[in-house]
């Protein structure tokens, strides 16, 4: 690591870094509930809907929203120092939205492979 980047790290941070911080945790805290939210109704549906063509659409439905939660989280203004973590949560609900897509297709066939 190169001593940089230690004194960075070491440095104190001003009021305003300290508040763009906050302000950004609050808004990924956000994104992050309503990514919790989104999937754990679709495990809710997955239990109780026997029509694979519903759970298709559920999935479909939900990846929907979710790549609408990944453009609201590309938005955002991360401070410097959370760049890596933006990227992270950015991977996060695009990787779960593309988890629903794989369902939603997986649903719509009728080889049980494809679901599982």
């Amino acid at each position: 690591m190169a001593l940089g980047s230690i004194l960075q790290l070491i440095r104190p941070q001003t009021l305003q870094e300290q508040h763009a911080q906050r302000v950004y945790r609050t808004q990924v805290q956000e994104i992050a509930g309503r990514l919790r939210v989104a999937l754990d109704d679709w495990v809710r549906w997955r239990e109780i809907e026997p029509d694979n063509m519903r759970l298709a659409n559920v999935a479909a439905v939900t990846r929907w929203e979710l790549m609408r939660l990944a453009s609201e989280a590309e938005l955002l203004e991360p401070p410097r120092k959370l760049a890596s973590v933006h990227r992270e949560v950015q991977e996060a609900v695009i990787g779960a939205a593309r988890a629903c897509q794989l369902l939603a297709n997986g649903y719509r066939s009728y080889k049980s492979e494809a679901v599982c």
